[in-house]
């Protein structure tokens, strides 16, 4: 099964089926898929949907509030989170319009997801199809060490932009400290992300901090999670 990521491919399996049959390596990060319908699961969405919505909890606000999901995927959090956060509108996003019957079967019934759109994460945020300071909190699962560092930029930058002040920034994923992987596993990781794309690969999150203050956000906090993964908050600055 393939998935493109802001441009770039990704080989993924569904089911039993190698990632050897495609004729490459079966390296360790592919995921594995299973399809419902128009419905594709990924085992890594199964695995870590509710660590992330514990989170979500946490650090959302319990009044109704507009969410911005940037990289939707297949579509399983922007069914998963707002049907336990019915305070919050979902708005599911993605690059790749192959993903799109999936996203719409997930989120089939309920009322607080709307239709998924189109977004190029690494365009300007004036090329957003969204207005300005529009979004109480913009989230992101599992997308900055799959593509490219011109997505990276562009999604802090965007973000910047179509939060409001007060709002939160939410990114989930495996990210180095201090230029240097967490985990011996996360160091294979990063270097079989290479390998596979010479612009993917895990980010320093003193990075993404800079990157995401200089388009107007605050540190808030940097959360442990199952598999060697962060859940990283900041808030826009009033």
């Amino acid at each position: 099964y393939q998935r493109r990521v802001h441009g770039e491919m990704l080989l993924g399996r569904i089911g039993p089926t190698k990632a050897s049959s495609f004729g490459f390596s079966a390296f360790t990060f592919l995921p594995k898929f299973s399809q419902y319908g128009s419905m594709i699961r990924t085992e890594h969405n199964d695995c870590n949907q509710d660590p992330i919505l514990q989170q979500l909890r946490k650090y959302l606000p319990p009044s109704p509030a507009n969410v911005l999901e940037v990289a939707s995927g297949y579509g399983q959090h922007a069914h998963y989170m707002p049907s336990h956060l019915p305070n919050l509108t979902w708005y599911p996003t993605e690059y790749d319009t192959q993903n799109f019957p999936s996203i719409v079967a997930f989120s089939e019934g309920l009322s607080n997801v709307r239709p998924p759109t189109i977004l190029d994460a690494a365009a300007p945020a004036s090329a957003w199809p969204f207005p300005a300071a529009f979004f109480d909190v913009v989230y992101n699962c599992n997308m900055i060490h799959i593509s490219s560092v011109a997505v990276m930029h562009g999604f802090l930058a965007g973000a910047g932009v179509v939060c409001k002040s007060g709002g939160l920034l939410c990114v989930y994923g495996p990210m180095k400290l201090n230029g240097q992987p967490t985990t011996p596993s996360n160091a294979a990781f990063d270097a079989e992300l290479k390998a596979t794309n010479p612009l993917w690969g895990l980010r320093d999150f003193e990075e993404v901090d800079r990157l995401a203050n200089a388009a107007g956000f605050e540190f808030v906090a940097r959360e442990d999670m199952p598999n060697n993964n962060f859940f990283c908050v900041w808030r826009r600055r009033v």
